[in-house]
């Protein structure tokens, strides 16, 4: 009887702990509201958000989830739906967030992977040429681990953003979740214009700012200061991405370093200027820009210990460059060459293109024997220095194919032309610019001479490296179609 009675007493205490159970998730729930609800100014966007964070995630079962929706739904039963939730919270078992767990983070076990939640919030990929930051990503890598936010502050253009897309990268297993959100000057406005999927049309801005902030909102904050790269071998090394002369003129790209006080976004700027400041102008057919530079270049020069006579004579062969007048044009070239009385390796090239600008003008003109006289001075100065066919050699040579075609010597520009294909593939490849410039030469040669099939496969190699350089240019191709 002993044992029948333990039973009796142990069943009647198991039968009584649900009742209980309610009772106290009842009075939890007059807590909250006598004491949590006067405290915020809007509980009811709060229980909202609260209800679609545990809708949302995938760790909960079917079984709860359906066991307490209909709690959710009646306004009166909103605040026991809350109580019975923290119950349920309180119940399961707690997963400490530690770089240990980095399957459950990586397979979403902890929070609900939000990508698809939160639209157009997937991190882009960090430059191709980011450089010098391995200590600074490890330092917010051991900041990120005590603290839920960190700042990343620094002045325009120093990497902030680039920091944290490549620390996204190097760390994305660490995370169930990295979202990126562009700072556009106003974070409230930013906040509010996030897409969530589950937003309402008819929510007001006060409202979505609400949801999107509670969902996002930061508890505590601390500062990494982002210093600028003092290494000068990885910002030369940065600065020889963009400008391929770098090598050459490693003094003064060293000087420019110096004078932009080693800032990471102006050296690349500076380099992307001395590699293509005059052929983007050009391209873009910017000649007041091209006037402006010239007419500074032309009041620095002006002291003769200022410059040398190939600077010289390369300000000269611009203003030929935007000169309308033709004759004029050809005096300048002219006195472009007469500024070099004697020619050496260090002014060949410099001398080689002044030759094939001349003959150029004369060709357009209506002067074909200067205009070989000059062209073929050009090339011959080429071979006589053995200087590589690459850069401003390639028009040079374009041209004089061109030329041959017009004066019924198509076979022998086309030799010069297959020559230089195989030049720019074995010292570059058959995928850059150059070689989809002579490719176009050869198809534009084969289409005067009535060889259309011929220049169809010509034209296609070359558009086929246009499209795939200039995809962010669709001007540049449209005007390569035309």
């Amino acid at each position: 009887m002993h044992k029948k009675s333990d039973s009796l007493i142990y069943i009647l205490y198991f039968r009584k702990l649900p009742l209980l159970f309610l009772l106290y998730q009842e009075k939890l729930a007059h807590t909250i509201h006598q004491n949590l609800l006067p405290l915020m100014p809007d509980c009811n966007m709060a229980i909202q958000d609260i209800y679609t964070l545990f809708i949302q995630d995938d760790s909960i079962s079917d079984a709860k989830k359906k066991n307490l929706t209909p709690l959710y739904k009646p306004a009166s039963l909103r605040l026991l739906f809350l109580a019975k939730l923290i119950s349920f919270g309180m119940e399961r078992q707690f997963i400490k967030r530690n770089t240990q767990n980095q399957k459950l983070l990586a397979g979403g076990a902890l929070s609900p992977i939000v990508l698809d939640y939160i639209m157009d919030s997937e991190v882009p990929k960090p430059c191709r040429h980011f450089i010098e930051r391995d200590k600074e990503l490890e330092e917010l890598y051991t900041m990120l681990e005590e603290n839920r936010h960190v700042f990343l502050c620094g002045i325009a253009g120093i990497g902030k953003s680039e920091l944290a897309k490549a620390y996204a990268k190097r760390y994305i297993k660490q995370y169930t979740n990295i979202l990126y959100v562009e700072y556009t000057g106003n974070l409230h406005q930013d906040i509010t214009d996030m897409d969530f999927i589950d937003d309402l049309p008819e929510s007001t801005e006060q409202e979505r700012f609400q949801r999107h902030n509670r969902f996002l909102r930061s508890l505590k904050s601390d500062t990494l200061p982002l210093k600028e790269i003092e290494d000068m071998n990885a910002l030369f090394q940065l600065a020889s991405v963009f400008y391929s002369e770098a090598n050459t003129y490693r003094a003064t790209v060293e000087k420019i370093i110096e004078t932009v006080h080693s800032h990471t976004f102006a050296v690349e700027l500076a380099a992307k200027l001395l590699e293509n400041a005059f052929p983007y102008i050009d391209n873009y057919n910017y000649h007041k820009g091209m006037n402006g530079i010239i007419q500074e270049l032309k009041g620095l020069l002006k002291t003769k210990n200022i410059g040398t006579d190939s600077d010289r004579a390369l300000l000269l062969d611009f203003q030929a460059t935007l000169e309308t007048k033709p004759e004029k044009a050809i005096k300048l070239e002219k006195d472009a060459l007469a500024q070099i009385e004697t020619i050496t390796v260090d002014n060949a090239r410099l001398v080689s293109n002044l030759h094939a600008n001349l003959g150029g003008l004369y060709r357009m003109n209506g002067h074909p024997d200067l205009a070989r006289e000059h062209m073929e001075k050009s090339i011959s100065l080429l071979d006589q220095f053995n200087l590589l066919h690459i850069n401003d050699s390639i028009p040079q040579i374009a041209n004089y194919a061109m030329f041959l075609t017009e004066q019924q010597e198509p076979e022998r520009g086309i030799s010069e032309l297959q020559k230089l294909s195989g030049i720019i593939k074995e010292y570059h490849s058959d995928h850059c610019l150059d070689y989809a410039k002579v490719q176009a030469t050869l198809g534009t040669i084969y289409l005067m001479t009535a060889n259309l099939p011929q220049a169809k496969t010509h034209f296609k190699r070359a558009f086929k490296i246009y499209e795939k350089i200039w995809t962010d240019e669709p001007e540049m191709i449209e005007a390569k179609y035309q």
